[in-house]
């Protein structure tokens, strides 16, 4: 894997999206949840029971800063609204190593956002992606 460190400062993520593999310097929303429903029930009377419901609304992770690792500069084509995302993982870096890994095994791309784009400077292309998905798992 090869990223344009002299284009990302602080790029500290590593995120792969099926065979795309992207590096960010900003990662927010790494959370999951559930939703619980709660029954009194007769003969239990010293607290209510908790039970896990369904999940009922996906989280969103939300990527900042970032350009596309490899050889390719840039925002791939198959990068796009409603485009489903398969097993995505993100490595968080310290120091050369992997701190830790998240992953989730469906999401798709609900939003995304490019810098302005220039001939001279050293702008970064992806300013902002966003992906509903199912639920992060700690790797």
């Amino acid at each position: 894997m090869s990223v344009r460190e002299d284009l990302v400062a602080n790029n500290r993520f590593i995120v792969t999206l099926g065979p795309l593999m992207y590096s960010f310097s900003k990662v927010t929303n790494i959370s999951d949840s559930i939703e619980l429903e709660t029954i009194t029930e007769g003969g239990y009377n010293d607290s209510p029971r908790f039970f896990e419901k369904p999940k009922a609304k996906v989280e969103t992770l939300v990527l900042e800063r970032g350009v596309q690792a490899g050889d390719s500069l840039g925002l791939d084509l198959m990068l796009k609204v409603g485009m489903h995302v398969y097993v995505a993982i993100i490595i968080v870096m310290n120091e050369g190593k992997v701190a830790k890994t998240y992953s989730f095994e469906e999401g798709i791309v609900t939003k995304w956002e490019v810098g302005g784009l220039e001939a001279v400077g050293k702008q970064l292309l992806i300013k902002k992606l966003e992906i509903s998905h199912t639920g992060l798992l700690e790797i």
